[in-house]
């Protein structure tokens, strides 16, 4: 599970290109969508879809990154749609509903919510299933884009590649989430140096 440095700008180039190569690595070698001898060429001749969900202003900003070097580095060929705000709608992505729906501050906000935020979950996955994507990339938001990625995991399999960019502070609190997050994510995208080892002893 790559790291990608200590820095309190986790979206600078060099980062950005080190989750590039992570995501595109895993479609081209070990993925869903291997094929044998493919390559980032072969991959970009399939016009690759990438399911991308960001919660947070944060990740807005994460995701157009990250849509942006995608297609770069696929000479432009690359498709986007899921959840997110202006910066992503601006790179491109297809937006199933506006990341505002999902963002909250509060216990208070959440209670209020709940049944909008189920509602969009199962909108969501429902979404990524049909949709078929290379990869469902959900960034931070783990407590609306996991239990996403849960549902695609168990009503697609192995088909749609699952990977998660911002790993959620399990140092911090809720240790014992690693192990969970292992039985479903593909791959996870940690931002500070020393969170790894915790994701890789658990297998990820």
């Amino acid at each position: 599970m790559p790291s990608e440095g200590s820095s309190s700008k986790p979206a600078l180039k060099g980062k950005i290109d080190d989750c590039l190569r992570s995501i595109l690595d895993g479609l081209t070698k070990s993925g869903p969508s291997h094929l044998p001898g493919s390559t980032v060429d072969d991959l970009a001749k399939r016009d690759p879809l990438f399911f991308l969900i960001a919660g947070e202003a944060s990740g807005d900003l994460l995701g157009a990154r990250l849509m942006k070097a995608l297609k770069a580095k696929l000479g432009g060929r690359a498709r986007f749609m899921g959840v997110g705000g202006p910066r992503m709608q601006a790179e491109g992505i297809e937006l199933l509903f506006p990341h505002t729906e999902i963002m909250h501050f509060g216990i208070v906000e959440v209670l209020k919510h709940i049944p909008r935020l189920l509602r969009r979950i199962r909108e969501t996955a429902n979404a990524v299933v049909e949709a078929k994507p290379a990869a469902l990339i959900t960034i931070d938001s783990p407590d609306f884009s996991f239990r996403v990625a849960k549902r695609v995991r168990k009503r697609a399999g192995d088909k749609i590649r699952l990977i998660h960019y911002v790993a959620p502070t399990v140092w911090a609190w809720r240790p014992g989430r690693a192990k969970k997050i292992a039985k479903f994510l593909d791959l996870l995208l940690a931002v500070l140096p020393f969170e790894p080892p915790y994701f890789e002893s658990e297998g990820l």
